[in-house]
């Protein structure tokens, strides 16, 4: 029958909230060159796509600082988006926990993440919107002047462009993360204990599986959200 073990989540979920929230942070700050490099591949509409010379004109014509473009506005959000999905995520999860059978648990984990990205999207829209316009445009000196123009320029709802791209994006990239992970932890316990943990070595290759299998899925919708946000706009070098 359903497992009613999950009452008691409130003081977890608190931690997990913070600890999402601290790990939301670090992340951002190391991979967001990464993602830079990633934002203008997907913005650019021809030509030269190669990781290595869009690098190195972004260094040559704004320096190392070019590559973190953005980056205040992606951690000043990644905090409260790891709060709310943790918090979300957890919630969701705990209440149909107590109503379906333990052999569908894997469907609390998907419908968990899927509210979990929308209730996220309504902070992460706006503060990747202006993190994409600093990424590709040499328009904004600070992601605080970009977000002033944006709105002076096209309101409050200018912020939501690719909303509706980002849900298509983040939903189906959390149903088929948390769907690929429980599977693959499912698989490697078969021979022990359902309450067994994964080892370390175990959760990152299981992590890593379920996140590379959702990025399979979700990268087209992820190139849809930067055209419709960056509009594709001249770019600062020229081919």
């Amino acid at each position: 029958m359903a497992n009613r073990n999950v009452t008691k989540w409130s003081p977890r979920v608190a931690q997990n909230a913070g600890a999402g929230a601290m790990a939301g942070g670090v992340v951002s700050l190391c991979l967001h060159p990464v993602d830079t490099l990633k934002t203008l591949v997907q913005a650019r509409a021809g030509g030269n796509r190669k990781l290595l010379p869009i690098m190195s004109a972004v260094i040559s014509e704004r320096g190392l600082g070019g590559l973190y473009r953005g980056l205040g506005s992606n951690l000043i959000a990644s905090a409260p988006i790891s709060a709310i999905y943790t918090l979300t995520y957890e919630t969701v999860k705990a209440g149909l926990l107590r109503h379906i059978p333990e052999d569908m648990s894997a469907l609390a984990h998907c419908v968990a993440g899927g509210c979990a990205s929308v209730a996220t999207s309504f902070v992460y829209t706006p503060s990747d919107f202006v993190k994409q316009r600093m990424q590709v445009h040499g328009l904004y000196t600070n992601s605080w002047q970009a977000l002033t123009s944006i709105v002076q320029q096209g309101g409050l709802p200018t912020l939501y462009k690719g909303w509706g791209a980002v849900l298509c994006r983040n939903v189906p990239q959390s149903v088929v993360k948390f769907y690929t992970y429980e599977g693959l932890k499912r698989w490697i316990q078969r021979d022990q204990p359902r309450d067994t943990p994964l080892s370390t070595p175990q959760a990152l290759v299981v992590g890593g599986a379920a996140g590379s299998t959702a990025a399979l899925f979700s990268t087209p919708f992820d190139v849809v959200k930067t055209r419709l946000q960056t509009q594709v706009l001249s770019w600062f070098w020229s081919d």
